[in-house]
Protein backbone atom coordinates (compact mmCIF):
# COMPACT_ATOMS: atom_id res chain seq x y z
CA UNK A 1 0.00 0.00 0.00
CA UNK A 2 2.83 2.41 0.86
CA UNK A 3 4.49 1.56 -2.43
CA UNK A 4 1.36 2.51 -4.39
CA UNK A 5 1.08 5.85 -2.58
CA UNK A 6 4.73 6.63 -3.23
CA UNK A 7 4.33 5.65 -6.88
CA UNK A 8 1.28 7.92 -7.29
CA UNK A 9 3.08 10.86 -5.65
CA UNK A 10 6.14 10.34 -7.84
CA UNK A 11 4.02 10.11 -11.00
CA UNK A 12 2.07 13.27 -10.13
CA UNK A 13 5.26 15.23 -9.42
CA UNK A 14 6.71 14.22 -12.80
CA UNK A 15 3.60 15.34 -14.66
CA UNK A 16 3.28 18.65 -12.83
CA UNK A 17 6.58 20.07 -14.10
CA UNK A 18 7.31 20.77 -17.74
CA UNK A 19 9.98 22.57 -19.69
CA UNK A 20 9.34 24.60 -22.80
CA UNK A 21 11.42 26.26 -25.48
CA UNK A 22 8.73 27.45 -27.87
CA UNK A 23 7.71 30.69 -26.14
CA UNK A 24 7.23 33.89 -28.07
CA UNK A 25 9.89 36.58 -28.37
CA UNK A 26 9.29 40.14 -29.43
CA UNK A 27 8.39 43.69 -28.58
CA UNK A 28 5.06 43.85 -26.79
CA UNK A 29 4.57 47.46 -25.68
CA UNK A 30 5.66 50.96 -26.56
CA UNK A 31 5.02 53.91 -24.27
CA UNK A 32 5.96 57.51 -25.01
CA UNK A 33 6.16 60.16 -22.31
CA UNK A 34 6.93 63.75 -23.19
CA UNK A 35 10.69 63.15 -23.40
CA UNK A 36 11.31 59.38 -23.20
CA UNK A 37 10.30 56.32 -25.21
CA UNK A 38 9.79 53.07 -23.24
CA UNK A 39 9.99 49.71 -25.01
CA UNK A 40 9.02 46.40 -23.40
CA UNK A 41 10.69 43.37 -24.99
CA UNK A 42 10.14 39.77 -23.88
CA UNK A 43 11.71 36.35 -24.34
CA UNK A 44 9.97 32.95 -24.08
CA UNK A 45 6.54 34.40 -23.26
CA UNK A 46 3.37 32.33 -23.23
CA UNK A 47 0.38 33.67 -25.15
CA UNK A 48 -2.04 33.49 -22.22
CA UNK A 49 -0.05 35.76 -19.91
CA UNK A 50 2.17 37.91 -22.12
CA UNK A 51 -0.08 41.01 -22.32
CA UNK A 52 -0.84 41.06 -18.60
CA UNK A 53 2.82 40.62 -17.67
CA UNK A 54 3.83 43.38 -20.10
CA UNK A 55 1.44 45.90 -18.54
CA UNK A 56 2.44 44.98 -14.97
CA UNK A 57 6.19 45.23 -15.63
CA UNK A 58 5.89 48.55 -17.48
CA UNK A 59 3.57 50.07 -14.85
CA UNK A 60 5.86 48.95 -12.01
CA UNK A 61 8.79 50.57 -13.75
CA UNK A 62 6.94 53.83 -14.37
CA UNK A 63 5.69 54.04 -10.77
CA UNK A 64 8.73 52.87 -8.79
CA UNK A 65 11.70 53.02 -11.13
CA UNK A 66 12.66 49.36 -10.67
CA UNK A 67 16.31 48.48 -11.04
CA UNK A 68 15.72 45.16 -12.73
CA UNK A 69 16.62 41.70 -11.51
CA UNK A 70 14.35 38.81 -10.58
CA UNK A 71 10.65 39.67 -10.74
CA UNK A 72 7.50 37.74 -9.86
CA UNK A 73 4.29 38.81 -11.58
CA UNK A 74 0.92 37.43 -10.47
CA UNK A 75 -1.67 37.14 -13.23
CA UNK A 76 -5.17 35.70 -13.40
CA UNK A 77 -3.70 32.53 -14.95
CA UNK A 78 -0.80 32.00 -12.57
CA UNK A 79 2.51 33.29 -11.30
CA UNK A 80 5.29 34.27 -13.71
CA UNK A 81 8.92 34.51 -12.62
CA UNK A 82 11.42 36.24 -14.82
CA UNK A 83 14.56 38.30 -15.09
CA UNK A 84 14.19 41.99 -15.93
CA UNK A 85 17.12 43.77 -17.55
CA UNK A 86 16.81 47.53 -17.97
CA UNK A 87 18.85 49.46 -20.52
CA UNK A 88 18.76 53.25 -20.37
CA UNK A 89 19.92 55.53 -23.16
CA UNK A 90 19.17 59.21 -23.75
CA UNK A 91 15.41 59.44 -24.45
CA UNK A 92 15.04 55.64 -24.51
CA UNK A 93 14.44 52.92 -21.90
CA UNK A 94 14.41 49.23 -22.90
CA UNK A 95 12.75 46.80 -20.48
CA UNK A 96 13.95 43.32 -21.47
CA UNK A 97 12.02 40.55 -19.63
CA UNK A 98 13.19 36.91 -19.82
CA UNK A 99 10.59 34.39 -18.63
CA UNK A 100 12.08 31.80 -16.27
CA UNK A 101 9.02 29.86 -15.10
CA UNK A 102 5.24 29.94 -14.95
CA UNK A 103 3.27 28.33 -12.13
CA UNK A 104 -0.23 27.92 -13.52
CA UNK A 105 -3.30 28.04 -11.27
CA UNK A 106 -3.88 24.31 -11.79
CA UNK A 107 -0.51 23.53 -10.18
CA UNK A 108 1.56 22.84 -13.31
CA UNK A 109 5.00 24.43 -13.29
CA UNK A 110 6.55 25.21 -16.68
CA UNK A 111 10.20 26.18 -16.76
CA UNK A 112 11.88 27.93 -19.66
CA UNK A 113 14.81 26.45 -21.52
CA UNK A 114 16.85 29.57 -22.23
CA UNK A 115 18.09 29.76 -25.80
CA UNK A 116 21.75 30.55 -26.34
CA UNK A 117 22.36 33.73 -28.34
CA UNK A 118 24.62 33.25 -31.32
Amino acid sequence: MKFIIILVLFYSSINSQKKYINGQDGIELFYKSKDTMYIYHQHQAKMEVKFEVAYVVLNEYLKRRNRGGLRTVCTIYGEVKGLLKITRKPNLVLLDFQYLSILWNDGILEETIIKEKK
